[in-house]
């Protein structure tokens, strides 16, 4: 989960901002910049990835759920 959380933030300005949507080919900032709700998932991410790394509990609920998707996904990309 943070490999990918880490990944997200790569894809943010040099500030820290981003786009409403990002390119999957090529990484480019789609839609409104900068998009307020982009910023509220990406921080509530950040602090629910914090407080499973800081308890060393598993992830569980929606988090976890989005999280295997999105590892399913990296590896059907391969």
């Amino acid at each position: 989960a943070k490999t990918l959380y880490d990944r997200l933030l790569s894809y943010g300005n040099d500030v820290g901002l981003f786009a409403e949507e990002i390119d999957p080919t090529s990484g480019a900032a789609l839609g409104n910049f900068p998009q307020a709700f982009t910023h509220i998932g990406v921080i509530d991410a950040g602090v629910d990835l914090t407080a499973a790394l800081l308890h060393r509990r598993p992830l569980s609920g929606p988090l976890a759920q989005r999280v295997a998707t999105a590892q399913q996904m990296q590896r059907n990309e391969r």
